[in-house]
């Protein structure tokens, strides 16, 4: 952290790969791949592996999110994010570095949220006001964690693909361009085992038609592409994240509006009726006690269609 020794804590390989990004040129280094959508960078002068404030920050860090990267300096940060071919960062940065490396990284769509990871809360509190993307100013690595888990939860549910089939598309059979839109549709359904067994312990209840909601925000070329599915098919392709309460989708659409103001806010509202879908190839099922996020009333599925109406 800025101010004092404690510096950050990673295995001697990581920091001094992460260090040496700072101080090379990217000119013969491969593009970054992420093995999830997301990762954390932390930028600190300070960083030393021998430190064990810093070895416990950095085991606290991967305990909210696996992939975490260590810089010494902005340049190394930026770097880093320009070696990023997808996925979002989560940036923590220390309080001397951060005013220059905000101004430099903030306009970045890959960078999500930034935290200011400090000894003076009071001194850069001011100056943090002017930037929609800073979750805050912390003294402490706890609460930056617990915000990590939420953001990475966030990550998961905006990352995941649509597929969009036009009425005429069902209906009357698919040509040329249309025939390439089936086509994007996953051939068949993942079958999670862990969500079949909750499913079939959950199954007294939900044998009554119930709504869950999604929010969502999605580009302006998907939302027309949405407009024109009416009456279609839309799919989603990968394990979908819905709530039973639509606060929770307002919500979710309120905070990526908040960080991506070209982006069209979208509440999906879904009917589900058991007797109507086949169950062993698309389980669904609570996850509330299993989730990183509780509260949500959160409800998960495999791969499902929907049609829009």
């Amino acid at each position: 952290m800025s101010g004092q020794k404690s510096k950050s804590t990673v295995p001697k390989s990581t920091v001094s790969a992460a260090t040496s990004r700072t101080k090379t040129s990217d000119a013969t280094q491969p593009r970054r791949r992420m093995v999830q959508n997301y990762l954390v960078i932390w930028v600190d002068g300070n960083i030393d592996e021998k430190i064990e404030d810093c070895r416990n920050t950095l085991t606290q860090l991967r305990a909210a999110v696996n992939e975490v990267n260590v810089c010494t300096t902005p340049e190394g940060c930026i770097e880093f994010l320009d070696k990023m071919d997808e996925g979002k960062a989560f940036v923590i940065s220390s309080g001397a570095l951060g005013q220059r490396l905000v101004n430099d990284i903030h306009g970045m769509p890959k960078v999500d949220v930034i935290y200011i990871f400090c000894g003076n809360k009071a001194r850069h509190e001011p100056w943090t006001k002017d930037w929609p993307k800073i979750r805050g100013v912390f003294t402490s690595i706890k609460p930056i964690c617990e915000s990590l888990k939420k953001v990475a939860h966030e990550c998961d549910h905006d990352s995941i693909p649509m597929s969009f089939v036009p009425k005429r598309t069902t209906t009357e059979g698919a040509t040329g361009s249309d025939q390439k839109n089936l086509d994007q549709l996953p051939p068949s359904y993942i079958r999670h085992l862990q969500l079949q067994q909750l499913h079939q312990e959950q199954l007294v209840n939900f044998w009554k038609p119930f709504t869950v909601y999604r929010g969502q925000g999605i580009s302006k070329e998907d939302f027309q592409n949405l407009l024109d599915s009416k009456g279609g098919l839309l799919s989603f392709n990968n394990f979908l994240s819905t709530s039973m309460e639509p606060k929770v989708g307002m919500e979710f659409i309120e905070r990526a509006m908040k960080k991506n103001q070209d982006i069209v806010g979208v509440i999906f509202i879904m009917t589900i009726d058991q007797s109507k879908i086949s169950t062993s190839n698309t389980p669904f099922a609570m996850i509330d006690e299993h989730s990183a996020v509780r509260g949500e009333k959160e409800i998960l599925f495999t791969m499902q269609c929907f049609s829009c109406r």
